[in-house]
């Protein structure tokens, strides 16, 4: 339970950023010791939530990348992720929401259904590709493999940032 980098409790399920709603990079874990900024807040009827640097979590990965993260009109939420990739390699970008739901993958996004409730997931900004598997750690030993497998459900997309350029995808989750 060691705290540096390579500590294997950021391999087990439920420590590592691959099962959190979050932004998964190339695969890799997130910089432990980096630290997320709060650049902005939003307090109008209009938009609620912040802005956030999260460069510093990225940093081996891209030039940088922000996230903001907001109720828009009262009614639903929306994500604004922009990732800068570096001018020498693409950076392959999983977003993932882990969830209780059941999900279906539609050609409008991700269908999440719990009880009689119903919401979509929705991503535009570029091309991505829909899906609701869950990717394993890199260098996840092969005993912790188990507990990737079906454990908790998830509504995930990927997608490419090709090498020198900046990707804005706006997520949106509304009720169906």
């Amino acid at each position: 339970w060691k705290m540096g980098q390579e500590s294997l409790r950021w391999k087990m399920y439920g420590y590592n950023n691959a099962q959190h709603s979050t932004l998964t990079l190339n695969g890799h874990d997130h910089d432990c010791r980096a630290l997320a900024t709060l650049l902005e807040t939003y307090d109008t009827p209009e938009k609620r939530g912040g802005l956030f640097d999260l460069s510093p979590v990225y940093a081996a990965d891209a030039k940088s990348v922000t996230r903001g993260i907001y109720i828009a009109d009262g009614d639903h939420l929306e994500l604004i992720d922009c990732i800068a990739a570096p001018d020498t390699a693409d950076v392959h970008v999983r977003w993932n929401l882990v969830t209780d739901a059941s999900v279906q993958l539609t050609p409008q996004g991700v269908v999440l259904s719990a009880k009689d409730k119903k919401m979509l997931l929705h991503a535009e900004g570029c091309p991505l590709e829909y899906t609701t598997d869950i990717s394993v750690p890199e260098n996840t030993p092969s005993e912790f493999a188990p507990f990737y497998e079906k454990r908790q459900r998830f509504a995930a997309f990927t997608f490419v940032v090709p090498a020198g350029q900046s990707v804005s995808v706006k997520t949106r989750l509304e009720r169906l």
